[in-house]
């Protein structure tokens, strides 16, 4: 189980979360989206995603 945070931009959260101590692993490219995994400090998989905000046709 991954509980996943949306965030539209991935990359500011990122070096926000950076300036606060949280470390991410690098940033993935999927299909009109971007994402970053983590653990929590009992390693519990969490991520940050832009996919609710990706561009969708009509």
């Amino acid at each position: 189980m991954k509980l996943v945070f949306d965030v539209e931009d991935v990359p500011e959260f990122l070096r926000l979360a950076s300036d606060k101590g949280l470390v991410f692993g690098p940033i993935h490219q999927a299909d009109g989206y971007v994402f970053a995994n983590a653990k929590d400090p009992s390693g519990n998989s969490v991520s940050v995603s832009s996919r609710a905000f990706m561009d969708r046709p009509g």
